[in-house]
This record gives structure tokens, sequence and C-alpha cells, in this order.
């Protein structure tokens, strides 16, 4: 009977592991290490992956087929998407094959990528588009106003998206709901651990939704808001107003702070680790405030044509770009290295999972830093190594057990 027993449960244990090998599996084609604008739905521009061994200066590659001072995003794949204003790209992993989808003049915002390498972007001819993981057009919706916002995609695999109002959608294009159409936006939604969705408005609001549609509340501000809104690990939100001032408002919409900068605020807010708020300003300075809204420092940056977010890496070191020139900036403000292409303008960075940083330029796309490719697989199988060997010892054990009930046997 103890035998069956042990049997039973080697049996059970060897399912379990089977299991969690395909969760791990799964998991590892639904997370993505920067898959929208900002990096995820909380738009903190903030990844999980450490830059620390990034020498700056080192170039691992440059694609000069897609050009376009837009923001790059990653896919779980691997996969780099950008657009430009007229094409879609699609840049494999190992950066060797380019696809070019779409083809009309009026692309805007950053793509962001779901499932199997589905793309999601928004147009000034007023559509969202969807592609599936091969770039065939999978649907389109007419939004009757100019898209130029970017995407946002939740974990259930729903995605919000601003025009005329604020649009929920599955991934396969079925409109949720559709709300507070009147209101014109140009604001790409963040969404918080909750569900609630914010956006910024034209009219100077900044709205609060939740999940299922229903307006919960709305702050004004004395200017158009046209920064998309970032959700710190609280529920805060920052925000920026062309009115000149930076916010945070409580989950409920009330005041915490607010903070002067003398010039509209367009740039999005990103958020470190300690609760620091990180944004460009328009006169081409990068600028720190700290949790209560106080100004910790500022770097001035070459030019003016600064970047519409940054990218935090998990230790605070902050990646910004200024007419032709990269930042790599540590937490207390001072430069690490800067890289500058020869012509044109950068694009928003974005951090992969290797702790390389990737941008978007009038000249093409360009990674910098040390690369560590495979680690994801070796992570897996240290993971699974533990249950693996658990498993194989009680599979021993039991065929030993079943030997010595043998020999009993045949000694009776």
């Amino acid at each position: 009977m103890k035998l069956r027993t042990l049997l039973i449960v080697a049996a059970l244990l060897t399912l379990t592991v089977s299991s969690m090998a395909g969760q791990t599996m799964a998991s590892e084609v639904s997370t993505a290490p920067w898959p929208m604008f900002m990096g995820d739905p909380n738009h903190t521009s903030r990844s999980a992956y450490d830059t620390s061994g990034d020498p700056g200066q080192a170039v691992n590659w440059v694609s000069y087929w897609a050009t376009g001072n837009t923001s790059v995003v990653i896919s779980a794949r691997g996969t780099y998407f950008a657009s430009t204003g007229s094409v879609l790209y699609r840049l494999s992993a190992d950066h060797t094959a380019m696809n070019r989808y779409i083809g009309n003049d009026s692309l805007m915002g950053t793509p962001a990528v779901g499932w199997n390498d589905s793309a999601y972007v928004g147009s000034l001819d007023r559509f969202i588009f969807g592609l599936d993981g091969n770039g065939t057009m999978w649907w389109e919706y007419n939004t009757s106003q100019p898209v130029w916002s970017s995407p946002t995609i939740v974990q259930n695999h729903t995605l919000y998206v601003t025009s005329a109002g604020l649009m929920s959608f599955t991934l396969e294009g079925k409109l949720n709901w559709r709300v507070l159409q009147n209101v014109t936006s140009r604001s790409s939604p963040a969404v918080s651990a909750d569900g609630t969705i914010y956006f910024g408005a034209e009219d100077g609001r900044l709205y609060a939704v939740s999940s299922n549609g229903t307006v919960l509340w709305n702050r004004s501000t004395a200017g158009a808001i046209r920064s998309s809104p970032s959700v710190d690990s609280a529920g805060n939100i920052h925000f920026g107003s062309d009115d000149g001032y930076v916010y945070c408002l409580d989950p409920n919409g009330t005041l915490i702070w607010s903070y002067e900068t003398g010039m509209p605020v367009r740039s999005s807010i990103g958020i470190r680790a300690d609760g620091w708020s990180m944004l460009l300003t328009g006169n081409g300075s990068l600028l720190a405030l700290d949790q209560y809204g106080i100004q910790g420092w500022t770097l001035k940056l070459d030019g003016y044509n600064v970047t519409r977010s940054l990218a935090i890496d998990s230790q605070g070191t902050c990646y910004v770009g200024s007419d032709s020139t990269i930042y790599s900036v540590q937490p207390d403000g001072k430069v690490r290295w800067t890289y500058r292409i020869s012509t044109g303008f950068v694009g928003s960075p974005a951090i992969t999972r290797n702790g390389t940083v990737i941008f978007g330029s009038s000249t093409g796309l360009f990674e910098l830093g040390h690369t560590d490719e495979g680690n994801e697989w070796i992570i897996l199988a240290m993971a699974l190594v533990p249950p693996l060997i658990l498993c194989a010892f009680l599979i021993f054990t039991a065929k030993r057990l079943r030997r010595v009930k043998t020999a009993e046997k045949k000694g009776d």
C-alpha cells in the first residue's frame, strides 16, 4: 500500500512539474520587457532590469532600415516594433529580418505589443489598427477623431486607447465600452493596480474611469493635459499640464502636491522605485522631484528637442534623449555617459532583458551596452532544477522499495 501511495505521489509530482514548466513558458511568452509606451500599464517608465554593466559607448547593432525618432517597444519574443509616421516596422530578435506594415502617412504614437507579437497602433486618419503576429491586418476601428495617443495593454488582455473619449477593446478588436466621447484627448491612458484608467484631455481635466467604463471623477487644471499620467506604487497619479505645473493626486483625485516649472509640461513623468518623479522640461532639462514634490536636482541637456518619455532601470539610472544625444544619468543627477548619433534626432529609449538600451532615431534603430543573450533560458532551467531533482529522487525511491518488496516476497 505504501509503495502504491508513493508511486501516486511521484506521478502527481511529475504532472505538477510539467504544469510548472508549461506555466513558466507561458509566462515567458506573455511577459515582455518593454511592450508599450513608457514600458508598463502604470506608465512609470521603469524597467525590472539592471543596466549597471552597460559600458555606454559600445554599439551592439544598428538597423538602418527602420528610421524615425519614435519610441521602440519590445515583445516577449524579443521582437522590436517602431512606427515612423508612415510605416510600422517589425525587426526580429536577432535584428536580421525587417518587415514593414500598414503604409498610410498618419501613424501616430508608440505601438503596443500583445500575445504572439500582435501589434496595435493609432493613426491620425481616425483609426486604431490591430495586426496579428504575422503582420496581417487583424482589425481596425474608426474612432471618429485622430488618434494621437499610444495604446495601453493590461494583463487581462484589454486594450485602452484615447481619442474622442476613452475606449476599451479586447485584443481581437471587440469594443467593450466607450465613454466621454465629447472629450478630446492626446494623452495615453495609464492603468493602476486596481484597474482604474487615468488620462488627460484637451479640456484641462484628468479623468479617472473604472475598468467597467464608469467615470469616477475628474480634476481640472488651467491648461490642456497632453502628457500621459503615471501611477506610482501607492496608486498616486503624476502628470503635467500646459499650465506649467506637475501634479500628484491620490487615487480619489485629491491634490497631494504640485510643482511649478514655468512652462508647459508635455513630457510624461517617469517614477523611480524610491518614489522620485523624473521629467523632461521644455527648456531641455531633466528634472528630479522627491516624494513630496520638492526639487532634488536638475540637469541641463544639450539642445531643446527632448524625447516624450524616458527610461529608468531597476537601480534608478535614467536614460533620456535630446536632439542627437542619448544620456545615461545616475540617480544623483550625474551623467554616466552620452552617445551621439551622426545626424538627426533620437527617440525615447527602452531597456531590454539583457540590460541594454535601445532607441529609434532618424538614422535607424540603435542598441547600446553589453549583451547576455540566452539569459532567460538559464533562469528557466535553474527554476526547474529543484522540482525535477525531487521528482527523480521519488521515482528512484519507489523503484528501490519495489525491489525490496519483491525480495521480501521471494524470501517468504
